[in-house]
């Protein structure tokens, strides 16, 4: 299932039948919930069973506690997954060939205090939202956190500032931050490319598993990999 927001998670399309037959609303008027679906969020190794990112089938699971939600949008139920009996994966001659294909990540590294000269410059293209933010303007959240990650994503001998901007000014609540990309030139921001949003969360030494980059031999641009979700260059930008 597509599902923007639920990038990397695992989505169940619930298949009625007498266990899970059709959920009616209410009666008057008559009112059946046509959108019965499940996100499970498992470990590494659990996903892994269910083939790469995009891959779809089906699966017979075992499950308790199984508790259903409705609203008006983006409401999915829980459960608590006991086995996994058995999957399906379509075409999974084609997924077993592209799992032995899966390019590596490097993860960047992320620092909150760090980078001064690039903060210092970060700090001056975003002076207007910070003055707003520590005044009060969007909520009770005061203060503008910046984590700076350097990568030479175009392969040209020089890093790339990527930047996350924590707040919900930027990143709204659906996600903890907003991604920018940053070029230097002459030891100044250059070129600005907007990523994504994202949820990401930096260990103390800057570690992270949520924004990373795959070398593509193809392309100028490294890919970008946010939240599991894989962001490409086609020659002007991130998409």
């Amino acid at each position: 299932m597509e599902r923007e927001y639920l990038g990397g998670e695992i989505v169940f399309q619930v298949e009625e039948n007498q266990n899970f037959p059709e959920i009616k609303i209410r009666n008057t008027p008559e009112e059946i919930r046509a959108d019965e679906w499940i996100v499970l969020s498992l470990d590494e190794e659990t996903k892994r069973k269910f083939g790469p990112p995009g891959s779809e089938g089906k699966a017979t699971l075992a499950v308790s506690n199984y508790k259903i939600q409705y609203g008006p949008m983006e409401i999915s139920d829980h459960t608590q997954l006991n086995q996994v009996v058995n999957i399906k994966i379509n075409n999974e001659t084609a997924v077993k060939e592209s799992s032995k294909r899966t390019p590596k990540i490097k993860w960047l590294r992320f620092d909150s205090e760090g980078y001064p000269s690039e903060r210092a410059l970060i700090k001056k293209e975003y002076e207007t939202e910070i003055k707003e933010i520590e005044r009060g303007d969007y909520g009770n959240v005061n203060e503008l956190g910046i984590a700076i990650a350097l990568e030479d994503l175009n392969g040209d001998g020089k890093d790339e500032v990527v930047v996350a901007l924590f707040h919900p000014y930027f990143s709204g609540y659906r996600a903890n931050c907003l991604l920018q990309i940053y070029t230097m030139k002459d030891e100044k921001l250059d070129q600005q490319f907007p990523l994504s949003n994202a949820n990401l969360i930096v260990g103390e030494q800057g570690d992270q598993q949520e924004v990373g980059v795959i070398d593509n031999p193809e392309l100028q641009w490294k890919d970008i990999v946010v939240n599991r979700n894989l962001w490409r260059w086609d020659g002007e930008k991130y998409e």
